[in-house]
């Protein structure tokens, strides 16, 4: 542990932020898998995905974290994992705070955080209609404007884009929850 680690309890007073933006090594994957309650690729109750290991590799998973001073300890707070095209296009693959419902403000520090280190021409996501929290985090966030929305078995998935210089004046409302398709009797769904 380095010094400045050590010393956190005390610079704490000094004024010094409790928060740490960085990004994650392969060596903090399983504390994020084990410490994200809710995250956009795996909803409460869903099979969790496999593993963030790829993502650490690429440098392409950030990871919030607040000091507890108390237990003299860094504590996860969020993460945010994106795939960064060629084209400059950066894609919001999984975000996810601690607790078991998202927290809007961490949420929201992590993308501003990925836009200033990526620069990117445009930030997208993804977020299924059961997850309202997430529709209403992305629909506050300055700069998202909800693009379009899709069916994919069994939820609408709402696209979200993010462009510089757009605010959220610009972006055209959030349609209204759609019914699910209706299924045809008699077919097979395969």
């Amino acid at each position: 542990m380095s010094s400045h680690k050590a010393n956190r309890g005390a610079l704490a007073d000094s004024g010094e932020s409790n928060y740490q933006l960085r990004l994650a090594t392969e060596a903090d994957c399983d504390r994020i898998y084990a410490s994200i309650g809710n995250s956009l690729a795996r909803p409460k109750g869903k099979t969790p995905r496999k593993s963030y290991v790829d993502a650490a590799r690429r440098g392409e998973l950030l990871m919030l974290e607040h000091w507890d001073p108390q237990d003299q300890s860094w504590h996860l707070a969020g993460m945010l994992e994106w795939y960064t095209r060629v084209d400059g296009i950066v894609t919001i693959k999984d975000a996810g705070t601690y607790g078991a419902e998202p927290d809007a403000a961490v949420t929201k520090r992590l993308v501003r955080e990925l836009i200033a280190l990526q620069s990117p021409t445009e930030v997208r996501a993804k977020t299924k209609d059961e997850q309202q929290a997430w529709l209403r985090i992305f629909s506050e966030m300055p700069g998202f404007a909800f693009e379009d929305r899709e069916y994919s078995r069994p939820n609408w998935v709402y696209i979200w884009a993010w462009a510089p210089g757009r605010s959220r004046l610009q972006s055209p409302p959030l349609p209204a929850v759609a019914p699910r398709p209706n299924v045809v009797a008699g077919s097979t769904a395969r």
